[in-house]
């Protein structure tokens, strides 16, 4: 194994005693078991995306935090996370008429979780839901709660004033007016 490789195997368990949980507590809370948090503590087993982000939620670290920088593997997988979470949530934005009406399933947050910003050229989406702290009565855990923060272009100059937005049974609907382009005909002096 070489240095590179314990540095993070060591922020792993050091994160997890940190935390006072055991290998089994965390071996519980990720759903897999006891033998593979060993061989990711040991350097013998590099986590899936799913996992590195499910161990970064566990710590209440980004991906960034959680993960070396100086382990090329591991990069990668940060890398690539970090591209998803980008584009995450996935939004759908269509022109009815004169306005611009932007969607995101937000399944499993609340009004409460959500914050919306419209500029003129753009929208910024932002959530946070805060985890379940009473883990013990979990036999499974696939849904966890993840943040976004997300800046969507919009194809059109919108009205940010006029914009309105409305959230219902996890679905976020923005309507942005589009900004009508008036001319006025001058009369030279």
């Amino acid at each position: 194994m070489n240095e590179k490789s314990s540095s993070i195997n060591l922020r792993i368990k050091d994160l997890r005693k940190d935390k006072l949980l055991t290998q089994e507590d965390l071996a519980d809370l990720l759903g897999i078991s006891r033998q593979s948090v060993i061989a990711i503590e040991n350097g013998r087993y590099l986590p899936s995306l799913s996992l590195a982000v499910q161990l970064a939620e566990v710590f209440s670290l980004n991906l960034g935090e959680l993960i070396d920088e100086q382990n090329e593997k591991i990069s990668q997988v940060a890398s690539q996370a970090l591209s998803e979470c980008i584009s995450w949530p996935r939004v759908n934005i269509k022109k009815v008429e004169n306005v611009l009406i932007l969607q995101a399933n937000l399944a499993g947050y609340n009004e409460r979780d959500v914050e919306v910003e419209v500029a003129n050229y753009q929208v910024h989406l932002r959530g946070q839901i805060k985890p379940d702290k009473d883990l013990s009565t979990y036999y499974l855990q696939e849904i966890t709660s993840a943040n976004f923060d997300r800046t969507v272009n919009l194809p059109k100059v919108v009205v940010p004033d006029r914009s309105t937005a409305n959230f219902d049974n996890g679905l976020l609907t923005v309507t942005m007016p589009i900004l009508q382009h008036q001319t006025k005909k001058l009369k030279v002096n």
